[in-house]
Order: structure tokens, then sequence, then C-alpha cells
């Protein structure tokens, strides 16, 4: 088998190529990932890795002379089926909506099936496949299904994010400016999807067959695609890529204790705090009280150290050396503090207890259940019912 490679090959070739690797990567540290929220987590690093093994077979099939490799053209690889839910999945972690029906898991799981039985299966068996089904109609079907799909989750995911409620802190705005991003990066993928079939099927009419400047455009456009997923990804791993909005450190009044007052009492060997460490005390009161950003389930130490202008270590000294705490002890206690409000809140009456904890910026179930009970003395939906039986006791 011989290959004929055209600058512009080599181009649209390494560009997705280079893309792919990165994406694996990324996908790779999401799903290791055990900061942040971790259904986000998954579902983003699950939706880079479906990318990037679609991509890839785009590359595998792209350079290699068309229908010579059955074993390439059957390859377990275009996962595309699972991209859409993926996504959508991913979109309502990171809002705090929660995560889709399973149901939503039933064709992606029924195509990798499909996939991994045929790729697998030995040469006979993909031969008959290739002749008798995969050209006739399953590989037509199987294309218009994954635009389908893909149409329709990024609709559903477009939805999701303009309807849920605008919310006036800076980390809430950058987090819907770059899953706005994500979602045109998408939609701009399945444009050029659209369009490359459209033209392939046009072209194949008249007996031409896809052109090479054709296979060009469709391999760039997955791999800035991909790329642009991969922007998602650093974000949502904790790689700080987007503080455009980040508020510097600045003077202010005194605000208190941080609601829920649930710092850890000062050990004896905490000194007495500079006036720098004052000033940084007292814009960190600010912060937590004007931005909230602690209802961020993937707020790490480091992007709080962005919003004060600190350095990560700085931050770190402030809590352990100056208030005798630590980040997450300070944190959690504001979370702690923000679900006692909604669980005995008539305004909150409506959401479940769960619902509430991630609300609240608990990244998960276990945790909020745990750090409540630690913090509290009771579960959540302990305080709740005891809450609700004091207030009908007094009326």
């Amino acid at each position: 088998m011989t290959l004929d490679l055209t600058l512009a090959t080599w181009f649209s070739t390494l560009l997705p190529g280079t893309a792919v690797v990165i994406a694996g990567a990324v996908a790779v540290l999401l799903l290791a990932r055990s900061h942040g929220s971790a259904a986000a987590n998954r579902m983003l690093g699950g939706f880079l890795l479906a990318a990037a093994c679609c991509v890839l077979y785009v590359l595998l099939i792209g350079v290699q002379p068309s229908g010579e490799n059955l074993g390439i053209i059957l390859a377990p690889l275009p996962y595309t089926l699972a991209l859409g839910p993926l996504l959508y999945g991913y979109v309502r972690a990171r809002l705090g909506a929660g995560l889709p029906h399973p149901l939503h898991a039933a064709l992606p799981l029924v195509q990798a099936a499909v996939l991994l039985a045929v790729g697998l299966a030995p040469d006979d068996v993909q031969v008959w496949w290739m002749s008798e089904v995969f050209i006739p109609w399953y590989g037509p079907v199987q294309i218009g299904l994954a635009i389908v799909s893909l149409a329709g989750y990024l609709v559903a995911s477009w939805r999701a994010v303009r309807s849920y409620p605008v919310e006036p802190y800076a980390w809430a705005r950058r987090r819907d400016a770059w899953l706005r991003r994500l979602l045109t990066g998408v939609s701009m993928a399945l444009l050029v999807l659209v369009l490359v079939d459209g033209l392939d099927a046009l072209s194949g009419s008249v007996g031409v067959g896809r052109p090479s400047w054709l296979l060009a455009v469709e391999r760039t456009a997955y791999g800035a695609f991909l790329l642009a997923s991969v922007g998602a990804g650093l974000v949502q791993a904790g790689v700080r890529l987007d503080t455009s909005d980040a508020a510097p450190a600045r003077d202010a009044e005194s605000t208190g204790p941080p609601r829920g007052g649930r710092e850890r009492p000062r050990p004896s060997s905490v000194s007495p705090p500079t006036p720098e460490a004052l000033r940084q005390r007292e814009a960190l009161d600010r912060l937590m009280e004007a931005e909230r950003p602690y209802l961020d389930p993937n707020l790490s130490l480091g992007s709080l150290a962005d919003q004060l202008g600190l350095t990560d270590k700085a931050l770190s000294a402030l809590f352990n050396d100056t208030m005798g705490t630590t980040y997450t002890a300070y944190v959690n206690g504001h979370r702690v503090a923000e679900a006692e409000r909604r669980l005995v809140s008539p305004e909150f009456e409506h959401l479940s207890v769960l619902a509430i904890g991630l609300d609240a910026g608990f990244a998960s179930k276990s945790t909020f259940n745990r750090v409540f009970k630690e913090t509290t003395g009771q579960t959540p939906s302990e305080y709740r019912t005891v809450a609700h039986a004091s207030a009908a006791s007094r009326s």
C-alpha cells in the first residue's frame, strides 16, 4: 500500500493528529480528576475521548487508499452517537442541573457494542458485514443518526445554557461564556459534517469521488473543533486559561466572619495577622459575600487566588497562618451555611435535598452528606425535617 501525501494533506493530518493526542491526554486528566464536579469531569472527559476517537477514525480513513484496508474502515473508533448525550450531560452537570436520564445512553451503548463486535470479528465476518450490511444501509444510517443526534442534543444544550438563571457573579459569567464557546465549536463542526457529506454525495453521484481539497477541509475543521473542545477541558480540569474577569484584591471594610462561622479555632501557633494579611482577609470576605464563588463546584485554591489577585502560596498562607483554617474547611463552611439557608427557606421547598446541596457548591451527594453532618451533627434530610417541624410548632 502506498500513500501519496501532498503538503495540504500533511497539514490537515498533523493538525487534527496533534489535537487527538492532546484531547486524549486531557480526557484522561478529567476522568482521573478528584476535584470539582465529578459528573462534569466524567461527562466532558468522555466527550473528549469519544471525539478524539472519531477524529482519529477520519484521519485513518483519509490517509489510506480507498477501500484497501477493511480493518481501518471497520475500526471500533467512531462512537458518534455518544457525542451528543455526553455533551448534553456535561452542560447540565456544569450548570448544576443534574445528569440526563440513563436512557440517553441506550443508543450509544448499542453502537459501541456493534462497533466492538464487528471490529474484533474474523476477516470473513468483516467481509460479509461490509458487503451485506455496512455499504447497503448501516453506514448511511449511522451517519444520519449521528447528525440528527448531535443536532438534537446541541439544541437541548443551547436551551439549557440560555434558560439557566443569569447569575450576577464573574465566575458564573466566565462559566457560561466558555460553555457557549464549546457549543459554538461543536455546532460549527456539525455544519462542516453536513456540508462535507452533502458535497461528497453530490460528487459521488457523478462518479467523481471525494476531492482531496474536501478531505483537507474536513480534517482541518475537525482538528480545530477538537482543539476548541480541549480548551473547555483545560478550564474544567482547573488549568486556569480563563481569568480575564479575575478581580484584583481591594481594600474593603471587614465583613466579619464568613457566613456559617465554621472556621476551625485558631491554634496557638497562629501568629498575629500583619496589616497586609488583614487586607487580604478583608478582600477575601468581601469576595465571598459579593461573588459567592463557593457556589461553583469547580472552585479550587488556584481559581480563588486568581479572583483575589494572589498567588496560590499566598492564599494558602493566609488560610493556614493567619486564619488557622484550610481552604477546604473555609469553603465548605460557606457551602454548608448556604445549604442550611436553602433547606429552611420556603423559596426552595420544591427542590430536593440533593439539588440544594449541589446548588450550594458541593460536587457530589456523598461529599454533601458527609461534610454537612460533620458540621451540623445532622444529615441534610434530618436538618430540613427538624427545621420544618420547629417552624410548624411555632405557627
